[in-house]
């Protein structure tokens, strides 16, 4: 029977009873007290109608808002009645799942996230063969111990991954690097030692500009194959330093030489001859006292006028060179005789011999002012009492007739010497020191060539400025010896090498930030390296040195981790700028 035929079964079977009630209560008025027929029929009616309401409700589809909360238990249930559409999300708790009954084909793909999974429940049964990925792989999670022996291969590791720390002192062996592999920035500073390097690796292209100080260059070691071609100057060379050893034969020409330049100390012995002075041009003032003898004078050339008058004395005079016939009759007189004696007009031609004067009868006053002669004194005659203050000039003392046993301690000082007076064979060895030289005394010409030699520089006093540019190659440099300051750029305020500190941020995963600091002399270009003064405590950031721009300083800050934040901490850094 059909849903609508039982429906109207059930609606006539009510009308029926209803009309039933309305008779039988008609028949006893009496039960029901004063109500009427009509009113107990109009009853019956109200009472089929509600059945009928609630009938017609029954007959309709059961909602939710029908079904009291947790009404429905497991027996109002069909089996298979309760798919995934008739659950609300997150109704299924544990509680509710039987044990062992949740398959794999009940779980959605990517559904079980690690929330889900308890710790340390997986076991390596849990996980198929190369299931786990980089990206599975929480920053740090492999640890030694989790690496098979040798299982580590070239290929396994990052670019730059490997740096000190990891390696084990003196691992690293030649057969290990690569040719040509290590760069500059794979050394750490001061790591390249004196043994590290070949001898004679390091050549003039090494070097920066003035790399290369005195205080690095053996005394005396620098030489003439050292100077490349022309590169000494007028720039380069002392002043007068230049001797006639520097100079190649003819190559000075009257082109090279400035008017009036010529000294006597220019001109070797007997260079002058007649043919080369002018005519006329040889004054008093040019010929050195003393030095016109008579081998120098034409028969005849000293007339009277040239002659200053009063001039000729006893010691100009030849022996006997004064005859009766040169003495002008009557001009011997008195005065020209000692008091006391016989005037020479009184006397014969040698009237007065020896015997005829007493013993100390002659004294100064007696003596005729410059006549006596060498020949009149006997030898050793003279001592220091006999000669006056000043009284033996250079033109007194014969050759090689001052030794040193003549000369006092410290006797000589500059005033007595003539110019070019002092000549190599008048110094005794060792006995000029710098005590006994004025300053700025020395100069090159008197000096003889080669007579400069290491031992006679003082320690330290070759400076740059004594170096001709390029002088220095790689071959004069001490292997091991140029520091950061030596190679650093040049700056007003010193080389582009020391410290700062530096303090920076919180960085981001995978994110870098650039400190800038100002350093005046940086350039455009340069080459900067920058180290931790302190080893840093762990390898979640990187530090780079950037490549300088003008007058500042660039590090770089990099986080290695894609997931975390990293602050590294405020650190003192030490740096290097290289002019390119």
């Amino acid at each position: 029977m059909s849903l609508l035929a039982t429906h109207i079964t059930t609606t006539r079977g009510r009308l029926l009873a209803a009309l039933a009630l309305c008779i039988s209560l008609s028949a006893t008025p009496a039960a029901f007290g004063k109500k009427s027929s009509v009113d107990l029929m109009r009853s019956a009616v109200h009472i089929s109608k509600r059945a009928d309401r609630n009938a017609n409700l029954a007959l309709k589809p059961i909602t939710s808002k029908r079904i009291k909360d947790g009404a429905v238990a497991s027996v109002d249930l069909a089996n298979g009645a309760v798919d995934g559409s008739k659950l609300a999300d997150d109704s299924v708790t544990t509680s509710k799942i039987a044990n062992g009954h949740v398959t794999g084909d009940d779980v959605a793909d990517n559904a079980i996230g690690g929330t889900k999974v308890a710790d340390e429940s997986l076991s390596g049964a849990d996980i198929g063969d190369l299931g786990i990925g980089t990206s599975d792989l929480a920053n740090d999670a492999i640890t030694s111990s989790k690496i098979a022996s040798g299982a580590v291969g070239t290929g396994d590791l990052a670019d730059s991954s490997v740096n000190s720390a990891k390696l084990l002192d003196g691992a690293v062996t030649s057969g290990d690097l690569q040719n040509g592999g290590v760069e500059t920035v794979d050394l750490a500073n001061n790591s390249v030692t004196s043994g590290k390097i070949a001898d004679g690796e390091i050549v003039t292209a090494d070097l920066a500009g003035d790399a290369v100080t005195s205080a690095k260059i053996d005394d005396g070691t620098i030489v003439l194959g050292d100077l490349a071609g022309d590169s000494v100057d007028s720039g380069k060379v002392v002043n007068d330093s230049l001797t006639a050893s520097d100079l190649g034969t003819g190559s000075v020409a009257t082109d090279e030489i400035a008017d009036g330049q010529v000294a006597n100390a220019d001109l070797g012995a007997d260079a002058v001859t007649s043919a080369k002075i002018l005519d006329g041009t040889i004054l008093s003032a040019d010929i050195f006292d003393g030095t016109v003898g008579a081998a120098d004078l034409g028969t005849g050339s000293v007339t009277s006028a040239k002659i200053l008058d009063g001039d000729v004395s006893n010691a100009d005079l030849g022996t006997d060179a004064v005859t009766s016939a040169k003495i002008l009759d009557g001009t011997i007189v008195g005065a020209d005789v000692f008091d006391g004696t016989i005037a020479s007009a009184d006397l014969g031609s040698n009237a007065v011999t020896l015997g005829k004067i007493n013993a100390g009868a002659v004294d100064s006053t007696a003596v005729v002012d410059n006549s006596l002669t060498a020949a009149d004194l006997a030898p050793n005659a003279v001592d220091q009492s006999e000669l006056a203050a000043g009284s033996v000039v250079s033109g007194k003392l014969g050759p090689n007739a001052v030794g040193t046993s003549n000369i006092a301690a410290s006797a000589v000082d500059q005033a007595q010497l003539a110019p070019d007076s002092v000549r190599a064979t008048h110094i005794f060895t060792s006995a000029v020191g710098n005590d006994e030289l004025a300053t700025d005394s020395v100069n090159t010409a008197e000096l003889i060539a080669d007579s400069v030699t290491t031992a006679k520089i003082a320690d330290l006093q070759v400076t740059t400025n004594k170096l001709a540019n390029d002088a220095v190659t790689g071959a004069k440099v001490s292997n091991g010896s140029l520091t950061a300051q030596d190679i650093a750029g040049g700056a007003p305020g010193g080389p582009l090498a020391g410290q700062t500190t530096i303090d920076p941020p919180s960085i981001a995963a995978n994110q870098c930030w650039v400190a800038t600091i100002g350093l005046s002399g940086m350039q455009v270009g340069d080459h900067v390296t920058v180290n931790a003064v302190t080893p840093q405590a762990n390898n979640d950031y990187r530090v780079e040195a950037l490549t300088g721009i003008a007058n500042s300083l660039r590090v770089q800050f990099c986080n290695n981790d894609r997931t975390n934040p990293v602050d590294p901490p405020s650190a003192d850094y030490s740096y290097l700028a290289i002019h390119p």
